[in-house]
């Protein structure tokens, strides 16, 4: 597992993180469920808004491409791996980690996102 100290820009909420800094802060949210069409997410109900036309806009050539979806239901770490940790794997790095801030320890575990530590 690579826990540089490169940062990298979080997909869900556009912000920079850095792996060893927001490692078990649960700082972000995502939604754990799919999206359906009609109903939203499966997770809490929530739903993409649609596309915006707006006559004088399209008039002049502009338009709306991209509909950021809504801030997710739950709580997790910032990036792509959600998956857990093992914590013997990363020990050379907790002296360089804030300990106090991990929200879901369940030792020997660390889980970077909170359905996956209630579901443990």
């Amino acid at each position: 597992m690579d826990f540089s100290h490169k940062l990298f820009v979080c997909p869900r909420c556009d912000n920079f993180a850095n792996s060893l800094t927001t490692m078990g802060t649960w700082g972000c949210r995502y939604h754990p469920g799919e999206y359906i069409a009609e109903k939203g997410y499966t997770c809490c109900g929530q739903r993409i808004r649609p596309l915006r036309y707006n006559p004088n806009y399209v008039l002049l050539g502009a338009h709306e491409e991209y509909v950021k979806p809504p801030r997710g239901c739950t709580p997790c770490d910032c990036g792509e791996d959600l998956s857990r940790i093992h914590i013997p794997d990363i020990q050379d790095m907790l002296d360089k980690i804030d300990v106090s801030k991990w929200e879901g320890v369940d030792f020997p575990y660390l889980y970077r996102s909170r359905d996956s530590f209630d579901a443990r």
